[in-house]
């Protein structure tokens, strides 16, 4: 109310703030006032500056996580693809945006069963964090996406396993070499996806 009042309905901060509310719903449980407020922030937004906005792609995601909370699959489906088009406009097809909502999808497209679909978005999401040094992000991730391959099902494609746990050794490996004083801690981070390899 503070800031509606004092910068009016149409404002990109008015917007963060039913972002930012809408995340504290979600984090408590409340989904209907969450995707209330993330429909708040995205109609904000596409007022103040159309759709074509990472802005306005952050909102999609959000609504998307809850349509998929509720299996309304198609709903969540169709707004993950329209945030990743907006980041791959905006920023590039290999950018942190673009990896994260490939992974998105991909995790979406896992949990409805259509592994093939899955695995050719995790694949364009490891693309996209190769040309990255977020070496964190790419772990977390990877790691994410071994952990998904045994729970869903799709750990007997030994191709993709291979090439993601290729891709998580290469990544430690450069992070050693680059950011040695994180080299403690990725390690740490890093421990399942050595034990998921002695196990594959």
């Amino acid at each position: 109310d503070i800031f509606t009042k004092f910068y009016g309905e149409k404002h990109s901060d008015v917007a963060r703030c039913y972002l930012g509310m809408g995340d504290a719903c979600e984090n408590k449980g409340d989904y209907l006032l969450a995707l209330e407020y993330f429909r708040k922030c995205m109609n904000t937004l596409i007022d103040i500056y159309g759709v074509e906005t990472t802005d306005v792609a952050d909102a999609y995601d959000r609504i998307a996580g809850i349509y998929e909370i509720y299996q309304e699959y198609e709903d969540a489906e169709a707004l993950y693809k329209a945030a990743l088009n907006v980041y791959i406009n905006q920023c590039g097809e290999k950018s942190a945006k673009a990896s994260t909502e490939y992974y998105m999808l991909g995790y979406h497209y896992a949990i409805i069963n259509d592994y093939k679909k899955a695995i050719e978005n995790f694949r364009n999401c490891y693309e996209g964090y190769k040309v990255s040094i977020n070496y964190n992000q790419i772990i977390s991730v990877l790691t994410m996406i071994l952990k998904n391959s045994r729970t869903d099902g799709f750990d007997t494609n030994v191709d993709f396993i291979r090439e993601t746990i290729a891709l998580a050794i290469d990544t430690i490996e450069r992070a050693r070499l680059d950011m040695t004083s994180i080299k403690s801690q990725l390690l740490k981070d890093s421990l399942y996806i050595y034990y998921f390899g002695v196990d594959f």
